[in-house]
């Protein structure tokens, strides 16, 4: 897996700041709540593409 080294100061900063806040108890508790999110976002994704068609299927030819 990728070190935190990989993400920039930006994040990097953002990462410590919710840890020193008390918001998470670890560098990886963050990343892991941040994936846990994605994977639930991409998941509504593919739910919402399969429900309704691409607005190119209503395009004339």
């Amino acid at each position: 897996m990728a070190s935190d080294d990989n993400l920039g100061r930006h994040l990097e900063d953002y990462v410590d700041e919710l840890v020193n806040a008390g918001r998470y108890d670890s560098r990886d508790d963050v990343l892991r709540e941040g994936l846990r999110l994605l994977q639930i976002k991409e998941r509504r994704r593919v739910e919402l593409e399969a429900a309704f068609p691409p607005i190119s299927a209503f395009a004339r030819t």
